[in-house]
């Protein structure tokens, strides 16, 4: 990796992440230098997301639902349908039903918060 403020090489991230803290904050070095248009941006909404890392940059969806909701428009009803197979599995694996809310436990909780 690069630095693009002073041209010094780095063979890793870290010592990478760490000389560009000299420089400026990661988000400021990001938006100038790594960020494409596109980025920083909601995927589903359009309303500005929260910048992760350096290494990661933005998030695809801001912190609401858009990441499910756009899921759900773009994905086929093979895709749906083997999202909850799988999450079924998995509620069995773990817990021993097929959906987390025949837990009694999970049941009163959710009376609780409700309340």
């Amino acid at each position: 990796m690069k630095c693009e403020i002073c041209g010094k090489e780095y063979a890793g991230y870290n010592g990478f992440s760490q000389h560009v803290s000299r420089h400026l904050p990661h988000q400021e070095y990001y938006d100038q230098y790594l960020k494409t248009e596109e980025e920083g941006y909601c995927k589903h909404c359009g309303k500005p997301t929260n910048f992760k890392s350096l290494k990661l940059g933005y998030a695809d969806f801001c912190p609401t639902t858009c990441a499910v909701q756009y899921s759900n428009t773009h994905q086929s009803e093979d895709q749906k349908r083997d999202r909850a197979a799988k999450v079924r599995q998995t509620d069995l694996d773990k817990y021993g039903v097929e959906n987390v809310f025949q837990i009694d436990s999970i049941k009163e909780t959710c009376k609780n918060s409700i309340l």
